[in-house]
């Protein structure tokens, strides 16, 4: 039962980041008791671009740890270099090589052509080894591009990527 509502929770929080924003979104909108935000892996400095090519710019922002609700989040920035409005969605993700059996976003990511957005991807923990990102090395997934007008159109698909989340 606990689990159920910690999902739940996670849901409800990650959704409330994506709302009806279709232009840089911020991820101070969560409000929690303890979050711990970490840094970026190569200090704070600077964003590390993942993933550029002619549709998309991916830029990794660091992960938030919230070990309390069994979930961290992976925060990317996802430009829209492409003339058509997409959707991105995160695919085939594990941490460590344990499978994420679903990354939560509330929705998948509306990005109109030339905007930006600050996407904030949930990685449940409950199932996994790890109690906290703290104890996490990597992740790797797949960043899925989607056409607005059918969603089920995959437009790009990327190589596995992976981020570095020791801290």
């Amino acid at each position: 039962m606990k689990k159920i509502l910690s999902i739940l929770f996670a849901i409800v929080m990650v959704s409330q980041l994506v709302g009806c924003g279709n232009t840089t979104a911020t991820s101070n909108g969560v409000s929690h008791k303890t979050p711990t935000e970490l840094s970026n892996p190569d200090g704070g400095k600077a964003d590390k671009v993942i993933l550029d090519n002619e549709m998309i710019k991916v830029s990794y922002r660091g992960v938030t740890d919230m070990p309390d609700i069994s979930y961290f989040y992976v925060n990317l920035n996802i430009e829209n270099k492409h003339d058509k409005e997409i959707w991105v969605v995160l695919e085939s993700a594990d941490v460590d090589g344990e499978t994420i059996p679903l990354v939560t976003t509330g929705v998948p990511v509306y990005i109109r052509p030339g905007n930006s957005f600050l996407a904030t991807y949930g990685f449940p923990t409950m199932n996994l080894s790890i109690n906290s990102v703290k104890d996490a090395k990597e992740s790797t997934f797949k960043i899925v591009v989607r056409d607005k007008e059918n969603i089920m159109d995959t437009i790009f698909e990327s190589e596995l990527i992976t981020v570095d989340l020791i801290q």
